[in-house]
C-alpha cells in the first residue's frame, strides 16, 4: 500500500482518484483504458464508472467504443424544468 501512495503522481491527482479507484478496479480493465483512452478526465471517468456500475471488461470495452464518456449528458430533454430537481438529476445520469 505505501508504494501505492510514493508512486510519481501528483498530489491533486491522488486526492481527486484516491486509493479506492486503484485498487478498486482489475488490473485489466486499467490496461484497456490506457490502452484506448487518451485523456486523464476521460480515464478517471471509465474508472469511476467501472466501479459505480461494477462492468465486466467487456462491458468497459462496449462503453469506451461507443464514447460514452464524451455522449453522457448530451441527450436533449426538459427534465431540468419539468422535473424537482433530485429527479431531473437521477434521469440525466440514465
Amino acid at each position: 500500500m505505501q508504494q501505492l501512495v510514493a508512486l510519481d503522481i501528483e498530489p491533486a491527482v491522488q486526492q481527486a482518484v484516491g486509493l479506492n479507484i486503484i485498487l478498486g478496479v482489475p488490473w485489466g480493465h486499467h490496461m484497456l483504458i490506457l490502452d484506448k483512452v487518451k485523456s486523464v478526465e476521460e480515464a478517471l471517468f471509465y474508472l469511476q464508472q467501472t466501479i459505480e456500475h461494477n462492468w465486466s471488461r467487456a462491458i468497459l470495452t462496449l462503453q469506451i467504443e461507443q464514447n460514452l464518456f464524451a455522449r453522457q449528458g448530451k441527450a436533449i430533454s426538459n427534465f431540468k424544468t419539468t422535473l424537482p430537481e433530485q429527479q431531473a438529476l437521477m434521469a440525466t445520469q440514465c
